[in-house]
């Protein structure tokens, strides 16, 4: 998927083909959404789908993701997840959370954990992983990411943000991100993140795609949790992220309550706002 090939297709009928294929009236429509499923011709031609796996071992997975964060500009980032906040583009929302936790990814040899056969530096296996393409962008589409702390999928984001039609942020988005960062400086010192997402009802979307916004956020470590630090400074370890609580992911599952913003990272990663 390289930079130079054409903008892919956000028509109606295109992302609803892509939607389609694993999403229905239940949910998933298998119990976990990434088995095998036929490509609908029409999502393949928008450029939203594709036809084959993606196949490439730890040191291939390493080198993609640095070459795809390289060739991704902070501004484009900031301007793109602000666009998101009113018009629901929640591909490029998603950008910010990969572009944060890439920056600093080291380019470093498998390095197996102590007790497990995850490298400790970025939890890949050695060997060649093959990754499903068209669930994981189901999963920008539809909830903003959900995992953009695995190379795999951040890989996969920011080679396709380089290809997404974008918006410019409006006053309406500038107002929405203001008052995000109003009401995270307010909140409540017992709130955590997934109360939040329930509460935070200004900013549009669900529960679910708000939680997802917070968690970048807390990546981009705009959203402090004290102890357990974002990715603004340096790479995170896999192997020294806490485990998560719940089912909010790291760091994001570790903040609490009020003075939770750090004014530098938002004047680094969404200067607009400041």
């Amino acid at each position: 998927m390289a930079t130079e090939a054409p903008l892919y297709d956000v028509s109606p009928v295109a992302l609803k083909a892509l939607t389609d294929t694993f999403w229905g009236p239940e949910g998933w429509k298998n119990s976990s959404g990434k088995v095998p499923h036929p490509v609908p011709q029409v999502a393949l031609v928008a450029g939203l789908m594709f036809p084959e796996p993606r196949r490439l071992d730890h040191d291939g997975w390493v080198a993609a993701a640095r070459a795809a964060v390289a060739a991704t500009d902070l501004d484009d980032v900031a301007q793109a997840f602000l666009s998101s906040l009113t018009s629901r583009r929640l591909d490029l929302r998603s950008a910010l959370g990969s572009f944060a936790v890439a920056r600093h990814l080291p380019d470093h040899p498998y390095t197996p954990g102590a007790d497990s056969k995850r490298c400790h530096v970025c939890d890949l296996y050695p060997d060649v992983e093959a990754v499903d393409p068209n669930v994981l962008n189901f999963e920008r589409f539809k909830w903003g990411g959900v995992a953009h702390d695995e190379l795999t999928y951040l890989t996969l984001d920011l080679e396709l943000f380089a290809r997404a039609p974008r918006l410019s942020p409006s006053p309406a988005d500038i107002s929405a991100g203001r008052e995000l960062l109003d009401a995270l400086r307010t909140a409540s010192p017992a709130a955590t993140v997934a109360q939040l997402a329930r509460t935070l009802t200004a900013l549009r979307g669900n529960k679910d795609d708000r939680r997802s916004l917070l968690e970048i956020l807390a990546l981009s470590g705009i959203l402090t949790a004290p102890g357990h630090p974002g990715f603004r400074e340096g790479f995170i370890d896999a192997a020294d992220r806490e485990p998560a609580p719940g089912d909010t992911a790291y760091p994001a599952c570790w903040w609490r309550g009020a003075d939770g913003v750090d004014e530098q990272a938002v004047a680094e990663f969404l200067p607009a706002l400041t």
